[in-house]
């Protein structure tokens, strides 16, 4: 049976020390789990659908998000489905850990699923078991997964020290941080008490002026889309406003990757009138016309949003990005939801609208030479990303650089 230990809570900057509170060394054998693998995401869909209401767990590990970024971005990759999962002797599953198997010139990993499109990874890992997951346990799980496919190192990158007070597992390895942090909102005390206590006056003053200049340019409405017919409308004018955007900022959009419209045209039609289907859109509309969108899901009692855009027309210097932030806070609060994330990466309005941080970790486990030896250049990689994203003006260069590749590929 697992290890009971109590969980750490969290702070506004949710990151734990290194001084941890660990469970005595045991090994794999003696916690009595089978671990299994499955390659094919149907042989694993009722389990994991059941184990996704009773885990801490972002919207980027529910079985909707990442079959949807199998079928239509992974597999077309060479990314292939490769699920470790623990069961107990009761046949009762322990955890479930989803991966992506990857072949490259130095061998083959495991990643997680969703890529770029994925802001938090972790598990899915019932809470009592978490602290009986140590380091070796941990190894030898991989070790014998490794038996029914062999693979070099295993990358475990962009994963959160704790969420909703839960500790990662992984967190036991050797980590590194990530190169970029993610931010999010906090009204668990309602979301009055959030705007008095982070918005300044000033600020609260110019987001009503901001909200009235844009009802003076038309009828301003805010909606979400619940029927094909709205999806379209807002996923045609989400991918418009980006492609302008970034041509504008001379930044690549991995949303322009083949197969990236149609993942978020499957994961927006996957029940969309429902409480908390897999994608939600949102739009602000000024005489019909969608001048923002926000899209994003909701996982236990957090919203984390995927993307956003706005329209560089008129009334773009009346700030309708803002504006529509500032309505769906206020939608979630209202559907009991107590917390917003707006995703990994420096931005201004981040900063702006969220009191919480999240500091973001990788691990890397290699067991062959090839795969130590990739684990030690992704290290060197992301390390070098993150001084890079330190210096505004290296930061400028570096988009630059891989706009042009891009373009040019």
């Amino acid at each position: 049976m697992p290890v009971i230990l109590q969980e750490p809570l969290a702070r506004n900057t949710v990151q734990l020390s290194d001084s941890l509170p660990l469970v005595e060394t045991c090994q794999l054998e003696e916690l009595g789990l089978d671990i299994r693998v499955t390659e094919t995401l149907g042989d694993i869909e009722k389990i994991w659908r059941n184990l996704e209401s009773k885990v801490a767990i972002s919207c980027y590990q529910r079985f909707d998000f990442v079959e949807a970024w199998f079928l239509h971005l992974g597999l077309r990759k060479g990314f292939r489905p490769f699920f470790i999962s623990g069961f107990e002797r009761e046949n009762n599953i322990a955890f479930l850990w989803p991966f992506a198997f990857q072949k490259t010139r130095l061998g083959t990993h495991l990643v997680w699923p969703g890529e770029k499109h994925a802001n938090y990874n972790m598990g899915l890992t019932r809470p009592e078991w978490i602290p009986s997951l140590n380091g070796e346990v941990i190894r030898q799980i991989f070790e014998t997964a490794r038996k029914t496919k062999p693979f070099d190192a295993v990358h475990l990158l962009n994963q959160p020290e704790i969420w909703e007070t839960r500790r990662n597992p992984f967190l036991l390895f050797k980590r590194n941080f990530s190169p970029s942090f993610a931010y999010w909102a906090d009204f668990s005390d309602g979301f009055d008490a959030y705007i008095l206590a982070n918005r300044s006056k000033r600020a609260r003053k110019r987001l009503r002026w901001q909200e009235r200049r844009l009802k003076e340019v038309g009828e301003l409405t805010v909606e979400r889309a619940t029927s094909p017919k709205t999806i379209k409308q807002f996923l045609d004018a989400h991918f418009e406003q980006r492609k302008l955007r970034f041509g504008q900022l001379g930044k690549w959009d991995s949303l322009r990757e083949d197969g990236a419209r149609e993942f978020l045209t499957d994961l927006a039609h996957r029940q969309p009138g429902s409480a908390r289907p897999p994608l939600e859109l949102y739009a602000l509309l000024i005489d019909g016309e969608v001048y923002s969108v926000y899209g994003g899901a909701v996982a236990g009692r957090r919203f984390s949003a995927f993307f956003n855009s706005i329209n560089t027309g008129p009334a773009s210097r009346f700030s309708a990005g803002g504006t529509l932030l500032h309505n769906l806070l206020r939608s979630c609060a209202e559907r009991n939801i107590t917390s917003l994330d707006l995703g990994i990466g420096e931005a201004d309005y981040k900063r702006k609208w969220c009191n919480r941080t999240d500091i973001l970790f990788d691990a890397y486990l290699g067991f062959t030479f090839r795969g130590k030896l990739s684990c030690l250049g992704l290290t060197i990689l992301r390390r070098l990303k993150r001084v890079v994203k330190s210096y505004p003006r290296l930061l400028y260069f570096a988009q630059r650089f891989q706009a042009i590749s891009h373009f040019r590929g």
